[in-house]
This record gives C-alpha cells, structure tokens and sequence, in this order.
C-alpha cells in the first residue's frame, strides 16, 4: 500500500474525480464510472460527487490485493492457449497506477 500512499499523498482529503482521474493516471470519465458502479467510494449530493481520499485509498488497496490472486486461481482452471507452455503473463493488465513501474 506504500506505493498508493505515494501517489495519493498530494491529494486533498476530499479531492475531485477530476483530481482523482490526473494522479491515477485514467480519464476523468473513467473515474466517473467507477463512482457510478461503485469501484471507487464516494457519495452524491445533489449533482457533486463527495468523495474522501482515504477511503478511495482503502477501497484500491483490497481490489489490487484481491487481483493476483484472483488472475492466478483463473489461471489454475484454464487451459494454456494451444503453442503456449503457459499462461503467465498473457494478457495480463497493467496493476500500477497511471501504468508507472512500481
């Protein structure tokens, strides 16, 4: 979770998701969506987004927890792609924010 402090150490407490959007590195309408369906936390009042750094901190840190371990149990159950001695590293998304190395 070191690495997610970094990047959103410069943040205020209740930033924008147009703020959110520049420091992970996504397009504001990206951010948007995750507030939509939830990805990240946040609440609507009225027509604004409140949304609360170290709660958007929290929630990424269980998803980008949860994901290796969820692509290696799907990797466990299927078949290597014929001509493939294996399935590491195919199609693998990019886990780090704003796609810098970690």
């Amino acid at each position: 979770m070191r690495r997610l402090d970094e990047v959103l150490a410069g943040l205020p407490e209740r930033p924008s998701p147009e703020e959110l959007a520049e420091v992970l590195g996504v397009q504001q309408q990206t951010v948007w969506r995750w507030l939509r369906r939830g990805v990240i936390p946040g609440r609507k009042l009225s027509n604004t987004w409140v949304v609360f750094r170290d709660e958007v901190r929290d929630s990424l840190a269980v998803q980008l927890d949860a994901q290796p371990a969820a692509r290696s149990a799907a990797q466990l159950q299927a078949p290597a792609p014929e001509g493939v001695d294996s399935v590491d590293g195919l199609d693998e998304p990019d886990l780090t924010l704003g796609g810098a190395p970690t």
